[in-house]
């Protein structure tokens, strides 16, 4: 097989069949075929490129369309838009090509009356990431929904153009409360001199509305003295919801100025500020806030030791474990039950493995076939997650039927979502088809889950069927699980092309 730089030279001898069969339809030729397509000087040999991709597979096709020369792509991308696709599949497709000639179909759906085809077209420009998507973009922070200002503003945050500054400047006064605060964080992270003074303008009003709260957390990323000590001022305000601000805020900067000014008000006079204030340490999460949240175990106030207790069980590690262990014997019953509380959520994002070691997983394993599937249906949703997560690791084929059930029916999500895991963790065939046919048949947020179960475990001959279902529904998700199939495989398209030898 020659190598990618002789492929050039070779590409007018080769056939369409030894082409899909020996490169395209194998991943590992992608980025190489990708790089050699931008050399192409001959038209209509890209263009068979990216005729012979889409044949293949969608994505391929899509992303050789955004690799040929720059004067072929708007040609080549006809090809995606002459594609009989659900609206949102073309969307994203679009981004994926990344190429600037993507844009002005793009700027069309941004005029979609469904505002999810707008939302989709914003996502895709985002994935484009070049100059030119900043005007649609701005055109977005112009749209009647919310939701689509919000998002609008978080990508202009995200790509850092200096142009979409006065549009984010803009919608810092906007009427809905997302925006601002959108705006606010995208200015901060663009932080050119106009953007900051910007920022420092709406900080200078001092009325602690969600806007100045934004902002001030945006200007405390960057290092702002007057913004932080203005938030850590706020920490002994009156107003109980001040303070609980000032605490949100500061676990949004996560300095080391700010983990003193947060374990220190672990003992405020009011629990939710308390509580909001555990909950910043264990969004900064860094070893040394673990070791300060031990240390606070022994604080003579009860009320510190309890919230730290409620921030160690947050942060989950196997130190937090260990502490909260040992103060299950603090003499206060309020620690006690937030110290059980924390070792019970660690625990419950625990997933044993099926063959460990641990005495108490053993016996659940030797209960009786019948015994756990009745506790499928018992009324305690913690009994019956259980019972799911152990029948993911007995293996039997009856399990299957009733585990297909409750993944269907049950009423609470963690319980169908630990059913679906367990089918995953079965991965026989029968299991496989549970899953599909639930994705078949359940809910958005069911078939999301059996998505993204199937792509840890999924093997080729179902991505034709995932496909399909892409094809069928427009979920995007299943993107992701096709993408993940593929590259366990090696292969778009896993059962066909391939070499017998291979």
């Amino acid at each position: 097989m020659p190598s990618a730089p002789t492929l050039l030279s070779q590409l007018p001898y080769l056939s369409d069949e030894t082409l899909k069969r020996d490169y395209l339809n194998r991943l590992q030729w992608t980025d190489s075929i990708a790089n050699t397509l931008a050399k192409v000087a001959d038209r209509a040999e890209a263009i068979r490129m990216v005729k012979l991709g889409f044949e293949i597979d969608l994505k391929l096709g899509t992303k050789l369309a955004g690799s040929v020369k720059n004067p072929f792509q708007e040609e080549a991308l006809e090809l995606l838009d002459r594609q009989v696709l659900p609206p949102t599949l073309k969307i994203r497709l679009f981004g994926i090509s990344g190429s600037n000639y993507a844009i002005p179909y793009l700027e069309k759906a941004l005029n979609d009356p469904d505002y999810r085809i707008r939302e989709n077209a914003l996502e895709a420009l985002g994935a484009i990431a070049s100059l030119a998507v900043v005007f649609p973009l701005i055109q977005g922070m112009n749209d009647k929904m919310p939701s689509i200002r919000q998002k609008s503003a978080e990508i202009l945050g995200n790509l850092g153009y200096n142009t979409g500054i006065d549009a984010l400047i803009l919608a810092l006064e906007d009427s809905d409360r997302t925006v601002p605060l959108s705006a606010a964080e995208a200015l901060g992270k663009i932080a050119t001199p106009v953007a900051i003074t910007a920022l420092k303008k709406v900080f200078s009003n001092q009325d602690y509305s969600p806007t100045w709260w934004s902002v001030a957390v945006a200007l405390g990323k960057l290092g702002d003295r007057p913004a932080l000590d203005s938030i850590l001022a706020a920490l002994n305000h009156s107003a109980t919801n001040t303070r609980i601000a000032a605490a949100d805020a500061l676990g949004e900067i996560g300095s080391e100025e700010t983990i003193a000014a947060l374990l220190n008000t672990l003992g405020d006079s009011h629990e939710f500020v308390r509580t909001r204030a555990a909950y910043g340490l264990a969004k900064i999460d860094q070893d040394s806030v673990v070791e300060k949240l031990i240390l606070a175990l022994n604080h003579p106030r009860y009320l510190v030791r309890e919230s730290a207790a409620i921030a160690l069980g947050e942060i989950g590690t196997t130190a937090a474990e260990n502490a909260l262990t040992a103060a299950l014997t603090d003499p206060n019953e309020w620690v006690q039950l937030r110290a059980q509380q924390g070792l019970e959520r660690i625990q419950a994002a625990m997933i044993a493995p099926a063959g460990g070691n641990n005495q108490n997983s053993a016996i659940e394993l030797s209960k009786p076939l019948e015994e756990i599937l009745d506790n499928l249906a018992d009324t305690s949703s913690f009994v019956r997650e259980k019972a799911a997560k152990i029948l993911g690791k007995i293996g039997s084929d009856r399990a299957v039927e009733s585990l297909l059930n409750v993944a269907l029916t049950d009423n609470t999500y963690s319980v169908r979502k630990t059913a679906i895991e367990a089918l995953g963790n079965l991965g026989t065939a029968v299991a496989v088809d549970a899953l599909l046919y639930t994705l078949n048949e359940g809910n958005s947020l069911v078939r999301q889950q059996v998505g993204e179960v199937l792509a840890q475990m999924g093997e080729g001959e179902i991505v034709p069927l995932l496909w399909h279902d892409l094809f069928t529904n427009g979920d995007l998700y299943l993107l992701d699980a096709i993408a993940s199939i593929q590259a366990r495989c090696g292969y778009y398209s896993p059962l066909s092309f391939q070499d017998p030898s291979t």
